[in-house]
């Protein structure tokens, strides 16, 4: 008998079906079959190149979904695809047209809605961003990832009340605990003295904010800790900071693309003891993982300033100024507080010297923030228009550490122009990507200016390094008093101004003494090496402590229970 053949159209669904059963290799070999006989064949085109997103191949996936699109212009699911894959490679500009593209002609779809919702987040754009992925929520409410992500563009709305929050999350945590649920039970040696293992979870254990602060912290302890690191990280992308934390973490186990049940299963087979969750609700967060309890104590720690709604995790690592005993209401996991600070920075390797206070040459006072321009709520502007307005010479420049969309500067120009400022007296910066270049920049500025309600933690250390000392706001949740704590920490409070009304008036009598603020600019980065945020040993001391003290409770518990 001759061999049985599928016709195209059986070999195109036969090849869906393989790709929906995460069979790629047969999938991708039958697109291949199809598009010998048929090049312009645009559903195969099409889901090659989600096959190429997939292996993170996203260049290739343009190439193939753009081509597909070239024959069926409005096929909706492949422009949401060519949207992924634009805003994969940062590339905003093209990611979120074509992302509106596809919402046009499916308006309900949770996919696009969502995706695009993410590509405005991540461009800058979040009170956008959280309007469509609330219609997107609204559509499929057990998308946890969805879920995850409202959660974490909130924190950046001055609107939003702390309690609110906080309820949202805990039912976002009963969500993730009903599709994980945690065990009850662990095998650990309840031993309260001995040597602990203790895990580390992050997708950013690498040069960003989470990476330095480890490492500064990690680098602290000596030969007589007891205490046994491991990492999991939780991202395939490595560089320096990686490498150095690598020498400090003996047990290094990259999990990027592990299943949730085979990450659990590791960490319960490593014998961990105390579990740091570094994520939160930011992207690369394992919390599917921690809602299972893999380990008998877990921990949030730097990587999300909120709390996680999850009653597996225990404790949130914190100070006295970060989460004042007023606001343990606002929190699901039991507040630690560390001595003096809840983070530790890594003094820059050969970092320029600051430079003199530039006021004296210029003749007047320059203020500036390099946060992400998602952190400009309105209430900032209306604050720094005030204060702009009371230093009626003084000017400002802004750029963000984040990403650039081709309407970012007019969009940041407009919105401060509503503010009430004189946009003429403000200079937006492209991104500077060179480090060094980055820190040498703070010679242009006198005073930086913290964003609030989400504020800065990288770039408020990097600026009173750099001899600059930064205007802060206090604030009424974790994320908004992260200002307060550093400035408490470097023994600076009278920077910090009580509300958005006393802001300008805190301001102008910090600039108003300038032969002061040179003096304090020429002391600034000696200061902030003596301070409890460059000391590394005695905050590796301070949490070496938490870890034993948070360890001895749960093994009483287990006293009290047998």
């Amino acid at each position: 008998m001759p061999p049985v053949t599928l016709s195209l159209d059986e070999t195109y669904r036969a090849a869906i079906r393989l790709h929906q059963q995460g069979k790629d290799r047969e999938a991708a070999e039958l697109y291949d079959r199809i598009l010998a006989k048929q090049p312009r064949h645009a559903g195969a085109l099409h889901l090659k190149g989600v096959l190429a997103i997939q292996a993170r191949e996203f260049e290739r996936a343009i190439a193939l979904i753009e081509e597909s699109l070239s024959i069926a212009p409005r096929h909706g699911l492949a422009l949401a695809n060519l949207g992924v894959a634009y805003r994969s490679l940062n590339r905003f500009d093209e990611a979120i047209p074509v992302l509106r593209r596809a919402l046009e002609l499916d308006p309900n779809s949770p996919l696009v809605l969502a995706n695009l919702g993410q590509a405005l987040n991540r461009a800058g754009f979040i009170a956008e961003s959280v309007t469509y992925n609330r219609r997107a929520l609204a559509l499929q409410p057990n998308q946890i990832g969805l879920q995850s992500a409202v959660l974490f563009a909130e924190n950046y709305l001055a609107e939003t009340d702390p309690l609110a929050l906080a309820e949202r999350a805990r039912e976002v945590g009963r969500l993730i605990a009903k599709a994980a649920p945690p065990r009850t039970a662990h095998a650990n040696d309840p031993d309260p003295e001995r040597r602990l293992r203790v895990g580390f979870v992050s997708g950013d254990l690498r040069s960003h904010p989470i990476g330095r602060f480890l490492l500064g912290a990690l680098r602290g302890f000596g030969s007589q800790s007891s205490l046994d690191f491991h990492a999991y990280a939780n991202s395939e992308v490595e560089d320096d900071i990686t490498a150095a934390l690598k020498r400090v973490i003996p047990t290094w186990r990259n999990v990027t693309g592990m299943a949730d049940a085979a990450l659990d299963a590791r960490i319960v087979e490593d014998k961990i003891d105390v579990l740091f969750d570094m994520s939160g609700h930011t992207g690369s967060n394992r919390l599917m993982v921690f809602s299972r309890k893999p380990a008998p104590v877990a921990v949030s720690w730097i990587g999300y300033f909120a709390t996680t709604g999850l009653s597996a995790i225990d404790y949130v690592l914190a100070s006295r100024w970060v989460i004042p005993e007023s606001e343990d209401q606002q929190w699901v996991e039991t507040p630690w507080r560390l001595p003096d600070t809840y983070l530790c920075f890594t003094e820059p390797p050969a970092a320029p010297q600051p430079g003199p206070l530039p006021a004296l040459g210029n003749g007047h006072v320059t203020f500036g923030c390099f946060n992400n321009f998602n952190k400009l709520s309105d209430a900032t502007l209306a604050a720094w228009a005030a204060l702009l307005k009371a230093v009626p010479t003084a000017r400002l420049i802004l750029r963000s550490s984040g990403n650039y969309h081709d309407s970012t500067v007019s969009d940041v120009t407009q919105r401060l122009r509503a503010a009430g400022v004189d946009v003429d007296r403000v200079r937006i910066d492209p991104k500077i990507k060179d480090y060094a270049a980055h820190l040498r920049s703070y010679d242009e500025i006198d005073v930086a200016l913290d964003p609030f309600p989400y504020n800065g933690g990288t770039t408020t250390v990097e600026a009173l390094y750099m001899g600059v000392p930064v205007l802060v706001r206090a604030g009424d949740r974790y994320v908004a008093h992260m200002g307060e704590g550093i400035l408490h920490s470097a023994g600076l409070p009278e920077w910090i101004a009580p509300d958005s009304a006393s802001y300008a008036a805190t301001g102008l009598a910090r600039i108003a003494d300038l032969a002061a603020l040179a003096e304090l600019r020429a002391g600034l980065r000696a200061r902030m090496l003596a301070s409890p945020l460059f000391n590394a040993p005695r905050f590796a001391g301070n949490l070496e402590a938490a870890i034993r003290g948070m360890w001895r409770h749960w093994c009483a518990a287990q006293r009290r229970a047998s």
